[in-house]
Formats: structure tokens, sequence, C-alpha cells
């Protein structure tokens, strides 16, 4: 899986981009966790990682996708397996 990859070496430098849809910041790790098995479940990858200056927050991400139109063209499927209608697109170094 390309996404699995992209978690695993996203801290590496490179200049191969990918992008991601940050869906929800939540407070709760475990409830976090939950939904990033939905939106899988939903057909999309996700996952969560630590967020904030106290690192006392947890991002749910859904992809990375190759390119911010893959996820404009599939934006609706995954507000909806997300629950998220004010996600922000950003750019995820591989």
């Amino acid at each position: 899986y390309l996404w699995t990859y992209a978690v695993l070496w996203k801290k590496e430098k490179s200049d191969f981009d990918l992008f991601v849809y940050r869906a929800h910041v939540l407070s709760s790790e475990e409830n976090a966790k939950k939904l990033s098995e939905k939106i899988k479940q939903g057909g999309f990858p996700s996952f969560v990682e630590t967020f904030g200056t106290n690192k006392n927050l947890y991002a749910i991400y859904i992809g990375p996708f190759l390119s911010e139109s893959e996820i404009s063209s599939n934006i609706e499927k995954i507000e909806e397996v997300s629950q998220s209608s004010q996600g922000e697109v950003t750019r995820w170094k591989l």
C-alpha cells in the first residue's frame, strides 16, 4: 500500500510530494483511531498523528493521494465517510 509507505517514510527528506485530507483534530486518541478505522472501512486509507504544539490532539488524515485532483474528484465520498465537510488538503512530503 502506497499510503502505508508514505506514513512510514514521510519524515525522510524527499522531493516527492503527496497530498492528504485532514478531516478532524480530536482530543481523544481512542475516538480518532475509531474514526480512522471507519474511514478505512469506507474505502480510503487513513491514519492518526499527534497534532498541536503540546502534542495532546490527534489529527485524522485521509490519504495520501498522488494529486490534489484525486482528493477533489472524491471529495463527496471522503466527506461522507469522514463525517467532515470542513477538512483541509495539505501537502505531504514522502
